[in-house]
């Protein structure tokens, strides 16, 4: 039976340093000329960004809440094929999962899935003896998660790390492989939802970031004991089937555009598998400087990223827009999620307050609030006499709410305003109208938080 070699590389909590860690030894087994295979434990876009620009080989995320044990199994074995090693970088603490109590979802459960050994990532900063006491309640948390290595990070000197190392109860199964120093050249920059995307690092600080990281691994982190002691149990020569094994569909070939640029880049690479698979041509086009879609196109993926932080390219370049908008009106499907979805809005408004796009009533979460309230205002006022609706007065606020007033309420009723063949779907007379709007901001507030 053909096996291959697996760790997971796990920390205490988010911000200790597994990005780092990881990219470390993926790096130090890089260099001794082994094939490795990067992966990411949950639904993260940044982190396999970094790990494939070390590696130039695509990291899959695997997620056992989201893709299910089998869908990770199937996706883990299928794309570890031929390689030497599998790294998978893990998310939060090793045992934060979806939050319910039990493990699903979680870097312990996802570690019990594949049966992958952990390599665990403590923060040394501001700690001495206690760290003994943080790794034997990992350890004893749960017995059938496999903690085998434990690694240091911020260690001020070599005598912190030694009463670090010494801290460890007397028996425990878990080896200290060593330390990487407080270094503020070894911190990855950060910005508002995470790490900063690797593509966002100018090459000359990630090459020194990298060299720095090679360097602290070679001294502080004892690379030959670890691949002494890797291992995974024998797996099948096929793996089972899962959603990345499709066959072409029939009716010929179709082409999707896909928006990759600086703003869009948050994708699953399984998916886009998924989408090549079934034998779609996935065609790349950039929302910020290209002048239309590009020609031929059967649809159009618009993926997350950072729209807030290019909204002005984004809205000066009219062009495109208005071509993704008219391609819409013709049936063209555009699927989007995350930052694509907020591209297709209105308007953005960036953590400052400043819209540099034109402005909106309030960003997603509040206008969506908003209109959840304002609908149920209304719904109490239906059937009250015709409102016709003047310029500067409720059409103002609902023409600024854009596509957020179609609004299921209760999962029952769907109130659909349109305001284009200027059919409101609400009865109701003036003066009770402009109450309902007046009331509906004065408590927007409130309605925020009863439906948060």
């Amino acid at each position: 039976m053909r096996k291959t070699r697996a760790l997971i590389v796990a920390g205490t909590g988010s911000g200790v340093g597994k990005t780092t860690v990881t990219l470390g030894i993926m790096g130090a087994f890089k260099r001794r000329g082994l094939n490795v295979q990067p992966c990411k434990s949950g639904p993260d876009y940044i982190d396999p960004g970094y790990h494939g620009a070390l590696l130039a080989r695509p990291s899959y995320n695997l997620d056992t809440w989201m893709m299910g044990v089998d869908g990770v199994r199937a996706t883990f074995l299928r794309v570890s094929a031929g390689a030497d090693l599998s790294i998978v970088e893990g998310v939060m603490g090793l045992f934060d999962g979806k939050g319910d109590g039990g493990d699903e979802g979680s870097t312990a459960h996802l570690a019990k899935v594949l049966k992958a050994p952990v390599l665990l990532v403590v923060n040394g900063a501001r700690m001495a003896r206690s760290a003994g006491a943080v790794i034997s309640g990992f350890e004893s948390f749960d017995p059938d998660v496999d903690i085998r290595w434990v690694v240091f990070n911020n260690v001020g000197s070599a005598a912190h790390y030694d009463t670090l190392r010494r801290s460890l109860k007397p028996g425990s199964k878990v080896k200290v492989l060593g330390y990487l120093p407080r270094d503020p050249a070894l911190a990855i920059p950060e910005r508002h939802l995470g790490l900063k995307e690797q593509r966002d690092i100018k090459s000359g600080r990630w090459r020194a970031f990298i060299g720095k990281l090679d360097g602290a691994v070679k001294g502080g982190i004892d690379m030959d004991a670890l691949a002494r002691s890797l291992s995974l149990p024998a797996i099948r020569k096929t793996p089972p089937s899962g959603p990345t094994d499709t066959k072409p569909l029939k009716g010929g070939r179709v082409r999707i555009g896909v928006a990759k640029d600086r703003a869009f880049s948050f994708y699953y690479r399984e998916n886009l598998d998924i989408l090549s698979g079934l034998g779609a041509e996935l065609v790349p086009v950039s929302p910020m400087s290209r002048a239309g879609l590009p020609r031929g196109i059967d649809g159009l993926y618009l993926g997350g990223g950072y729209p807030e932080l290019y909204a002005e390219a984004l809205e000066a370049n009219r062009s495109f827009r208005g071509e993704v908008k008219r391609a819409a009106a013709k049936g063209m499907p555009i699927y989007a999620e995350c930052g694509g979805l907020i591209y297709l809005g209105r308007s953005i408004r960036d953590l400052s307050g400043v819209s540099p796009v034109r402005p909106s009533v309030e960003d997603i979460k509040t206008a969506s609030m908003r209109a959840a309230q304002l609908t149920n205002q209304l719904l109490a006022y239906s059937g009250k006499g015709r409102f016709v609706i003047e310029p500067l007065d409720l059409n103002e606020v609902i023409e600024g709410m854009g596509h957020l007033l179609q609004i299921s309420i209760s999962k029952k009723v769907v109130l659909r305003y349109d305001l284009a063949d200027g059919l409101p779907l609400i009865e109701a007379d003036a003066a009770q109208m402009r109450q309902v709007v007046m009331n509906f901001i004065t408590n927007a507030s409130e309605a925020i938080g009863e439906k948060s």
